[in-house]
């Protein structure tokens, strides 16, 4: 597993298999704006996904630590 600059999922690659599990970026967080046509909770927009931000900014990230079948590793967001 290789975890970019931004906190991302660059790769996830899987030894037994022989090949890569994940295409593209992985583990990103999104913030979206909550604005409601007609109910207060649970009215999502289907044009919601144009209106977001992608929150990149890594206030630490920890090296993964770990053995041949598990490895651990966290990313902080500010």
């Amino acid at each position: 597993m290789e975890i970019g600059a931004d906190g991302s999922l660059r790769r996830v690659y899987d030894k037994e298999a022989g090949r890569e599990v994940s295409a593209g970026r992985g583990n990103q967080l999104w913030a979206y704006a909550d604005k409601p046509r007609e109910w207060d909770a649970w009215d999502v927009d289907e044009y919601h996904e144009l209106e977001g931000e992608e929150i990149t900014a890594v206030a630490s990230l920890r090296d993964m630590e770990g053995a041949p079948l598990r490895a651990t590793g966290s990313v902080n967001r500010r």
